[in-house]
């Protein structure tokens, strides 16, 4: 499992948005916890997402919603591993 940096900066990005101009630190907190179970959840279950038909991430990158935010994510079979490439909000055209 690999995290790209910018879907770091993003999951990041989505905390201090909701934590602090919402001023909701709890749900930050809450959302934040559902997508980084998401994320685990590809290391048992890594073609669980579809494919993406649309868009900059259209192709070989495939996606899973984790409540109105998508990850983007690839799957190198030969070498057994993941590679989340983005996390966006499902409003964002992308």
């Amino acid at each position: 499992m690999f995290i790209a940096p910018l879907a770091e900066r993003q999951i990041d990005a989505i905390y201090a948005y909701l934590a602090s101009a919402l001023l909701v630190p709890e749900t930050a907190i809450e959302i934040v916890d559902a997508i980084e179970e998401g994320i685990l959840s590809l290391e048992v279950m890594p073609n669980q997402g579809a494919l993406r038909k649309t868009g900059a991430y259209a192709g070989q990158y495939r996606q899973m919603f984790a409540g109105r935010f998508v990850i983007m994510y690839w799957v190198d079979d030969a070498a057994r591993t993941v590679m989340v490439v983005a996390v966006k909000h499902t409003l964002q055209d992308f």
